[in-house]
């Protein structure tokens, strides 16, 4: 992949800002660009989703941008995506490699489609959904997330099987 030209937010500057729903000058604007399966087991009820499938389709794309003319440089837009799967690097180095790569593609198409549209704030949430994940687990609650499914979600799951005894993990898995 080319360079990228976007800068890169971290989750520990943004989670709190969707969480407590922050006032500040530039308000931070989330948009999910993970699969449709993906957000079906936890995301931030407060981001917008994009379903990467469409980042290729110039029309569609297109739609969604008008549909955020409103807050063009009123809000900074930060691009979310799935970031690692630590359980799939575990268990699969090449499919979690594919993962990453598949990833950080629909990122950058998400915000090259935001910024060639004119949007002067654009951002790719470093770590994506993982590292936001673990913010809000560390520092407020995953009770945030709507839809979590504990045994489903890459980031939860990770923590869930994590915390068993190796017996158990391997059992389940």
């Amino acid at each position: 992949l080319a360079q990228t030209k976007f800068v890169h937010v971290s989750a520990e500057e943004v989670v709190p800002h969707i969480v407590t729903h922050s006032e500040r000058h530039l308000p931070f604007f989330v948009v999910d660009c993970r699969d449709a399966r993906e957000k079906s087991v936890g995301k931030f009820g407060a981001s917008w989703d994009v379903d990467p499938k469409i980042l290729h389709a110039p029309a569609r794309m297109r739609e969604i941008i008008k549909a955020l003319e409103a807050i063009r440089g009123k809000s900074h837009i930060c691009i979310m995506g799935v970031g690692s799967d630590p359980l799939l690097d575990e268990l699969s180095p090449s499919d979690g490699a594919k993962l990453l790569l598949s990833d950080r593609r629909s990122t950058l198409a998400c915000a090259e489609a935001f910024t060639e549209a004119g949007y002067p704030y654009v951002s790719i949430i470093h770590g994506g959904f993982r590292a936001c994940f673990e913010v809000l687990r560390r520092r407020y609650s995953t009770a945030e997330l709507v839809d979590l499914d504990r045994w489903k979600c890459r980031p939860s799951r990770h923590f869930v099987y994590k915390n068993l005894s190796p017996s158990v993990a391997k059992a389940l898995w």
